[in-house]
C-alpha cells in the first residue's frame, strides 16, 4: 500500500511539473555575449570530448564488431602459408 502512494505521489508531483511547463511566462533574464560564449564552449568541449573517446575506443569498437588488425592479420598469415605450401 505504501509503495502505490509513493507511485501516485511521484505521478502527481511530475504530471504538474510538466503542466507547469506549458503554462507560457516572462522571462526577465538578460544574457550577455559573455554567457553566449561560455555556452558556446561548452558545447565545442562537448563535440571534442566525444571525438576523443570515439577516437580512443576505435579500435575497440572494431574488435568488438570484428573488424580489427588482429582478425585481419591472422587472415593474411593463413593466405601466405597456403601460397607456401606445394
Amino acid at each position: 500500500m505504501r509503495i502505490i502512494s509513493v507511485f501516485a505521489t511521484a505521478g502527481f508531483i511530475g504530471s504538474l511539473t510538466f503542466l507547469m511547463l506549458l503554462v507560457p511566462c516572462t522571462a526577465h533574464a538578460y544574457l550577455d555575449p559573455g554567457t553566449g560564449t561560455a555556452i558556446l564552449q561548452g558545447l565545442l568541449a562537448a563535440i571534442a570530448a566525444v571525438i576523443i573517446v570515439v577516437k580512443i575506443y576505435w579500435r575497440r569498437l572494431l574488435d568488438l564488431l570484428g573488424r580489427g588488425k588482429k582478425k585481419q592479420a591472422a587472415q593474411l598469415d593463413s593466405d601466405d602459408t597456403d601460397k607456401n605450401s606445394p
